[in-house]
C-alpha cells in the first residue's frame, strides 16, 4: 500500500474533520518516525486545508519532525545545576552527534 492509501485509512479511522488534524499527524509520525512530505500533502487533502496550515500545526509542536531522525534519540538536560553545556555539547560534537536546544 503506498502512502496515498495509508493516508486514506487514516482519515476513515480518524474522520475529515479538521479538528482530527493533530491525531492524524501523530500516527503518521508514529509509523514513520517523521512526517514525509507526501503524507503532509495528503492529508491536507483529504482533509481540505492548505498544506501550509498542516506544516503550521507541525512545525509549531515540538514532537513532530519533518525529517527522518536516528533510531535512538537522547535528550540530556543542560541545566547548570547538571552539567557545563559547553563541555557536554564539546563531546557530542567529537563524537559526531547532533545536539538541538
Amino acid at each position: 500500500m503506498g502512502l496515498g492509501g495509508y493516508v486514506d485509512d487514516l482519515v476513515t479511522k480518524f474522520g475529515r474533520d479538521r479538528s482530527r488534524l493533530i491525531p492524524i499527524l501523530q500516527e503518521v509520525q508514529k509509523t514513520f518516525r517523521y512526517l514525509p512530505r507526501e503524507a503532509v500533502e495528503g492529508v491536507a487533502e483529504k482533509l481540505g486545508i492548505p498544506v501550509s496550515e498542516v506544516l503550521n500545526v507541525a512545525t509549531f509542536y515540538h514532537q513532530f519532525r519533518l525529517e527522518p531522525i536516528g533510531r535512538y534519540v537522547i535528550y540530556v538536560c543542560f541545566e547548570t545545576a547538571y552539567v557545563k553545556p559547553e563541555a557536554l555539547a564539546s563531546q557530542a560534537e567529537s563524537e559526531g552527534l547532533h545536539h538541538s536546544r
